[in-house]
């Protein structure tokens, strides 16, 4: 049986503390997901490990990793850490652009099945966004 993926915020810092204090007001309680925080001098391996030994700790779980932009270190922490689990044999997808609709949906979206998961996390982040313009006969202030 399919399970839902593990959730990691893999962020510049304080980006995950940021979206996660978000989701507590949102869901006025706590969530089920792991924030790493990433600052500009902060050892690249050492967080690989870290986001392995996550992994590790529901080896038989998929993980998702939300990334806030591609190509940063972050994101770079994020792909190594993916191709660890692999080589032991573990699944993880990494998704860059993280908003905040996008980690709602992670965090609170149970019925869509586990296989379509992903996708729809995906999904999420562009509904989430949107433009509005000024209606000025409407919008009075």
């Amino acid at each position: 049986m399919a399970k839902y993926p593990r959730l990691a915020l893999v962020m510049h810092a304080p980006l995950g503390q940021a979206f996660q204090a978000c989701v507590e007001h949102v869901l006025s309680a706590g969530a089920s997901f792991r924030v790493f925080d990433i600052h500009a001098d902060d050892d690249v391996p050492t967080w690989v490990q870290r986001l392995v030994s996550f992994y590790r700790e529901e080896a038989d779980a998929p993980v998702l990793i939300l990334c806030d932009v591609v190509g940063a270190t972050p994101f770079n922490i994020a792909r190594l850490a993916q191709t660890a689990m692999a080589h032991e044999g573990g699944h993880a997808d990494v998704i860059v652009g993280a908003n905040l609709g996008m980690v709602l949906k992670s965090v609170c979206d149970r019925q869509t099945a586990p296989e379509r998961f992903v996708d729809a996390v995906m999904q999420s982040a562009s509904k989430a966004i949107a433009v509005f313009n000024a209606d000025l006969d409407k919008d009075k202030v």
